[in-house]
């Protein structure tokens, strides 16, 4: 995989060795990814932090995206990620 920076840095499906026979015979194709540190370029990045992205690259009867999920490492565990409403 090539360095890549910014949202750039993210996985993609050409990233997979022999991409395009995975993309033509997987009806899905997950990534979990994590920015690294030092690698926060805004408030958002910052606000991120302990979360991993969940990209949804092909899914071939469903929507594409991505979503966060809150990761512990010590424990490998992935959970629901809980956005606290400012106080006003």
């Amino acid at each position: 995989v090539e360095q890549r920076r910014g949202d750039s840095a993210r996985p993609q499906l050409s990233d997979l060795r022999e991409s395009g026979a995975i993309e033509q015979d997987a009806d899905m194709v997950l990534f979990i990814h994590q920015a690294q540190q030092g690698e926060a370029e805004s408030v958002e990045d910052l606000e991120n932090q302990g979360t991993v992205e969940v990209i949804i690259a092909k899914h071939r009867s469903g929507p594409t995206g991505a979503f966060r999920l809150a990761f512990r490492p010590e424990i490998n565990r992935f959970d629901n990620r809980v956005v606290e409403a400012p106080a006003y």
